[in-house]
């Protein structure tokens, strides 16, 4: 009978170790999931939050968890559990209109098991202290260790992975140092009983688990964040090394003494919430020729353009096509530099209709070269927010590129470019001078995507960042840095119920201001661009040495 009670007892603290981990984080899912079938205006904000308030309620019912048995393994394993109910709720047995976004490469379910299971693990660890009085030594101890080193690194990389920027004036620096920093001190805290290899493979094996469990949603462009990459494994090895070799010191007693502390992880969970939350990560969207053009089409990819541009000041609506009329005349072509190039064009956003946080961009630019040569691109994007719907953090997918060479016509000559939805697909069109209106490509979109352009702007959502939909404006892969040049840009157009309508009201947008969608960019600040307006409907853009154009601007 007693075996019987104590049988029952224990299926019972399983259950309430578990559903205290599960149902919090799913009621906060499914107000969320209420609120966005509704049209709430309150969704924007439990959206952003949701994934946050995962971490506090799955990091509180651990601690549950771990006062409730008392020993690390069968709590850890209950909340583990949770975790995964929670998970095959949100991406399996759920409402497709909010079922949640495998991602890129279908590893979303396991990036965000790995982070939450990993906050479960310390709170199960907090949990026994609690209740036991005990500190964890030997497995115990290093499997939390490697838990908290994960749950704290963990959104600073992969939002890293993800293209963005994290305290962008220090950026990719601050990663780097938080990782160096987590590093040292957990290795420095490992030394006080266990040897130098465990305390230093602690740290190292953390944060290489970390790296390679984001590293895939980076595939499309790793050679752009390669640096970064190099940064971070140098970062978390010297500081594993320090942290052993300062712990190993007679005379590193202050080491000793702040390392044993829980100070060093509180600041470093401050540092995280710091650069994650109070500043959020913005991440640009462009497209740059990977290299010179010299007589034919180059081939060009993704990468970090420098931007300046107008957008459409007006109240939210919708569009199925968008236009705008781009000119280089003025321009002297041995101005740009042989690796440079001047573009401009249209910048579109286009809704997803049913989960949570993706949405589409779309442009169509023309590029000029130093050998005067010109190409028209035109390319698609799937982007995701910082959502848990997306993983709890932002990912791009570029969709669809198609490039064509048109030679050099005169820098005269005027070139009218054309976005258009025709049924699902949608369609690059046009036009050099009077000649013929041509069909440069198609692009028949995924079914989730709804069949028309967004136009005006919106603000609001955790970020409340401003968003202009409909954007114009001109590019280099960096400053041209010198006058000569000349764009400009006439009736920027979208299609009305009556046709094609110029718009009424515009504002400039520098780069860093250039959000099409919560925090995605259409490129960097380009420093030294002045923009006048020219005829009532369009600007023209140029160089001045003694200014910058400001964001917000009005144009007309």
């Amino acid at each position: 009978m007693t075996s019987r009670t104590h049988e029952v007892g224990l299926a019972a603290r399983a259950l309430a170790s578990t559903l205290v981990v599960l149902v919090p984080s799913y009621v906060v899912e499914r107000i969320t999931n209420y609120y966005f079938l509704t049209s709430n205006p309150l969704f924007g904000d439990w959206s952003g939050l949701r994934i946050w308030l995962f971490i506090v309620l799955i990091l509180a019912g651990s601690v549950v968890a771990g006062v409730l048995f008392s020993e690390l393994l069968p709590a850890a394993l209950c909340s583990v559990l949770g975790v995964s109910g929670l998970l095959l709720l949100v991406y399996a047995i759920c409402d497709p209109k909010v079922c949640y976004s495998t991602g890129l490469d279908g590893l979303e379910p396991l990036r965000m098991g790995v982070d939450l299971s990993s906050v479960a693990l310390v709170g199960a660890s907090v949990g026994v202290y609690v209740r036991t009085r005990q500190p964890s030594s030997g497995f115990a101890y290093a499997a939390t260790a490697f838990a908290a080193f994960v749950a704290i690194a963990y959104y600073p990389v992969v939002f890293s992975m993800a293209g963005t920027r994290l305290l962008g004036p220090i950026h990719p620096w601050a990663v780097v140092l938080l990782l160096f920093l987590l590093s040292f001190s957990t290795a420095a805290a490992a030394s006080g009983g266990n040897g130098r290899m465990v305390s230093f493979a602690l740290p190292v094996g953390a944060g290489a688990a970390t790296i390679l469990v984001s590293v895939g949603i980076a595939s499309a462009y790793l050679s752009l964040i390669a640096g970064q990459i190099l940064l971070m494994a140098v970062a978390l090895v010297a500081g594993a090394a320090g942290g052993v070799l300062a712990m190993g010191r007679r005379r590193a007693w202050t080491f000793r003494h702040f390392s044993s502390s829980t100070k060093p992880l509180l600041l470093l969970v401050v540092f995280v919430l710091v650069m994650t939350v109070v500043i959020l990560p913005d991440a640009v969207t462009g497209i740059v020729p990977q290299g010179a053009a010299a007589g034919s089409t180059p081939v060009f990819g993704m990468g970090v353009p420098v931007y300046a541009g107008a957008y459409m000041d007006s109240s939210l609506n919708r569009t199925e096509g968008e236009s705008l009329t781009v000119s280089f005349a003025g321009t002297n072509t041995s101005a740009i530099q042989s690796d440079n190039y001047l573009a401009a064009g249209i910048g579109a956003h286009s809704p997803g209709c049913c989960v949570d946080g993706i949405d589409y961009g779309y442009r169509f630019d023309v590029y000029l070269f130093r050998s005067g040569n010109e190409s028209l691109v035109a390319s698609a994007w799937e982007v995701c927010d910082y959502v848990s719907a997306c993983g709890g953090h932002s990912w791009k997918v570029l969709m669809f590129l198609d490039a064509s060479d048109i030679g050099r016509p005169s820098l005269s000559s005027k070139i009218q470019l054309t976005l258009e939805w025709r049924d699902h697909t949608v369609c690059w069109v046009y036009a050099i001078g009077s000649g013929p209106a041509r069909n440069l490509t198609r692009f028949e979109t995924q079914p989730q995507e709804n069949p028309y352009f967004n136009l005006g702007t919106f603000s609001g959502g955790i970020r409340n960042s401003m968003s202009g939909f409909f954007q114009f404006g001109m590019m280099s892969r960096y400053p041209i840095g010198r006058g000569g040049w000349l764009v400009t840009l006439e009736c920027p157009a979208y299609m009305a119920a009556s046709g094609w309508k110029c718009v009424d009201h515009a504002r400039t947008l520098e780069g860093g201001q250039s959000y099409w969608k919560v925090l995605w960019r259409w490129g960097e600040d380009y420093p030294h661009v002045v923009a006048l307006p020219n005829g009532g409907q369009g600007v023209a853009f140029s160089y001045s040495p003694s200014a910058t154009m400001e964001s917000f601007q009005s144009l007309w």
